[in-house]
């Protein structure tokens, strides 16, 4: 999948109460780009191994920004390269997911109903860092506590420590089947 990675300022004044400078963000996206480049390919294989799911769109925008991170619109906090990495990484599994929604829907109500007790957010990351974690392991071991130190509210924090208990092999195979890691 191609990624455009844009600065806006104009989206960057909605998001911050102090932007940053138009040309530090658009450095930055010459370096994500240059990342998302390299390591395309890489990320899409593995995700497709885990989950057994495609991108649907061929090409998609992504507005990077000195706030935070998001999957709709595709949204990239400025910061090292490897934890843009990380973080483009997580929002395209939700991207993944949602692209796919027609074609999981049953399995994916299904693992919701597994979690009831849980709010929306911690169900739904359960799913996602299983799979980044699925991913870290495979391609990028070194980062896997720096991937897990991002989880700062409640809800993330919770999330992973039921990856952490119930496993990630175990949540994969609730939502997937024994497909999950099939390529790995």
């Amino acid at each position: 999948m191609k990624i455009h990675f844009i600065y806006s300022s104009l989206y960057e004044s909605v998001l911050a109460e102090k932007p940053i400078s138009y040309t530090r963000g658009s450095k930055a996206a010459q370096v994500v780009s240059a990342i998302w480049k390299k390591e395309a390919e890489k990320i899409e294989r593995a995700l497709y191994a885990i989950t057994g799911l495609r991108f649907k769109k061929k090409e998609i925008d992504c507005y990077l920004n000195s706030r935070r991170s998001f999957s709709e619109p595709l949204s990239l906090l400025i910061s090292s390269p490897l934890v843009m990495r990380d973080n483009l990484t997580h929002e395209l599994i939700h991207i993944l997911l949602t692209q796919n929604i027609d074609a999981i829907k049953t399995d994916l109500r299904s693992f919701h109903a597994a979690f009831h007790t849980y709010d929306f957010v911690v169900r739904i990351h359960i799913l996602v860092h299983a799979i980044h974690l699925s991913l870290a392991q495979t391609i990028y071991p070194s980062r896997i506590k720096s991937i897990r130190s991002y989880a700062t509210s409640k809800s993330y924090r919770l999330s992973w420590k039921i990856v952490s208990e119930k496993g990630r092999e175990n949540i994969l195979k609730m939502m997937f089947g024994s497909s999950s890691s099939k390529n790995l």
